[in-house]
């Protein structure tokens, strides 16, 4: 799947935890691959969790200058957001 951000073309893949590039001894939920552009998901995430986990990383996408405890406040705050108004992924 592909997303526009700030113009550019992202690939959002939901992979296997142990799929999303990381270094050794590092476990994300997701994360933000800024050369290739794209936002690995951990497929093991549900409900709300998911959500929160790509607003996160969407936010590093819009913005790599925004440090770890700003985006993870953000993210926090929309992902509760949304969930209230409903917004759930539909799986494909």
């Amino acid at each position: 799947m592909h997303v526009n951000i700030k113009g550019n073309k992202w690939g959002v893949i939901f992979c296997p935890l142990k799929e999303i590039p990381t270094k050794v001894g590092e476990t994300f939920l997701g994360l933000c691959d800024y050369e290739n552009k794209t936002i690995f998901i951990a497929d093991s995430t549900r409900g709300e969790e998911k959500l929160d986990t790509l607003t996160h990383e969407v936010l590093h996408a819009l913005d790599d200058k925004l440090g770890e405890k700003e985006v993870k406040y953000l993210s926090e705050g929309v992902a509760k957001v949304l969930w209230k108004l409903g917004y759930r992924r539909i799986e494909q």
